[in-house]
């Protein structure tokens, strides 16, 4: 049963199982049962209910009851009175631009994974050499369990065989990108102002407490066991 009345200047807006009776004007105002849904506003104030099965005394009623309309004096709700509001931050980062030769990061449509970083000025890189590209972006995340990697962009690493080298940013850095790139083609390479050089991808990541135990505590009998490099080839 969902019922809304106006009285003075409170709205109680009730959503609830009657197993008693409720009254308004008299003394007290009983209820019985589980109440799902049941907020007070009065003034600016706002009071989500809790489950009543007891004599609630109302004071200082002055008016006589009468229906309010929602439509007319609904303010807000609460869904439920067990629910508590889901506050979880979701992911999300912000950035800025460290000059006005930076360019934004861009995703070329809605299935793209990745954010393409830019080169905001030319360069050349030779063969075998390394270079440390500031793309002038600087990240700042919001939410947690996620953090910013740098991947190759296949046009680059395949076809000019331009390698990006490490990728990992901390959540809490907070200088610019630099993307190291090395060249390993047999040419050199040149880059204009906004080609892509690279592309930003948000991975989930947890921290793990990290404890030592002695050596012998730790299980060595696994199918892998102490084979390294190349130990499941003859597996």
């Amino acid at each position: 049963m969902e019922s809304t009345f106006g009285f003075g200047n409170c709205i109680g807006i009730l959503n609830l199982t009657i197993s008693n009776r409720y009254t308004f004007g008299e003394e007290s105002f009983k209820i019985g049962g589980m109440c799902h849904e049941m907020i007070l506003f009065k003034e600016s104030a706002l009071t989500p209910c809790v489950e009543l099965d007891i004599e609630y005394p109302i004071d200082n009623i002055s008016d006589v009851p009468s229906i309010t309309y929602p439509e007319e004096s609904f303010i807000g709700c609460i869904p439920n009175c067990d629910e508590k509001p889901d506050t979880d931050e979701e992911p999300s980062f912000e950035f800025a631009r460290k000059h006005f030769s930076a360019i934004t990061p861009i995703k070329r449509d809605t299935g793209s994974v990745g954010y393409d970083l830019f080169k905001p000025f030319s360069f050349t890189i030779h063969p075998n050499e390394t270079l440390k590209i500031d793309t002038g972006i600087i990240l700042q995340l919001k939410g947690e369990g996620f953090y910013p990697h740098i991947f190759d962009k296949s046009s680059v690493s395949t076809n000019m065989k331009i390698v990006k080298r490490a990728g990992v940013i901390d959540v809490n850095y907070r200088g610019s990108i630099i993307v190291a790139l090395r060249n390993e083609n047999t040419e050199t390479v040149h880059f204009k102002k906004g080609d892509p050089i690279a592309q930003l991808i948000f991975l989930p990541f947890f921290s793990p407490n990290l404890v030592e135990v002695p050596l012998e505590t730790i299980n060595i009998n696994t199918e892998r066991g102490k084979r390294g490099f190349g130990g499941t080839t003859n597996i």
